[in-house]
């Protein structure tokens, strides 16, 4: 009988998580001495700028965007102030009304930028 009240209680503990996928990487997100996390283009970043730019600035949708910068490359990338558009309190990217970036997003970019724009192309 003990050992059924241990294992409900081992299934108990193992099947608590988060709900969304946000707060799971808002949880895991370190926004304190982010430069030694290695992020590259080709996972973490890539994966924000589909989410949250591409709407916009994918080639196919920027007549409807309004949008005359592309983004889908790292050539393109690379050529952005993200500091400037992106990355301080008065950033005009994302604009208003569409999906916002979070901290954790925003210190993932500043630690690619800062290390100068890594990029794997074989994970890409």
């Amino acid at each position: 009988m003990i050992r059924i009240y241990f294992l409900f209680l081992f299934l108990f503990f193992v099947s608590c998580s988060v709900d969304n996928e946000e707060d799971y990487f808002a949880l895991n997100c370190v926004t304190e001495d982010i430069y030694y996390i290695s992020v590259d283009l080709s996972r973490s970043v890539s994966n924000i700028i589909s989410n949250k730019c591409l709407n916009c600035h994918a080639i196919d949708n920027m007549e409807l965007s309004g949008s005359w910068l592309p983004l889908e490359t790292h050539e393109q990338l690379i050529t952005i102030d993200f500091d400037e558009h992106v990355l301080n309190s008065n950033a005009s990217m994302p604009p208003a009304g569409s999906p916002q970036l979070t901290d954790c997003e925003m210190a993932q970019i500043s630690s690619w930028v800062n290390n100068n724009f890594p990029y794997n192309e074989s994970g890409r």
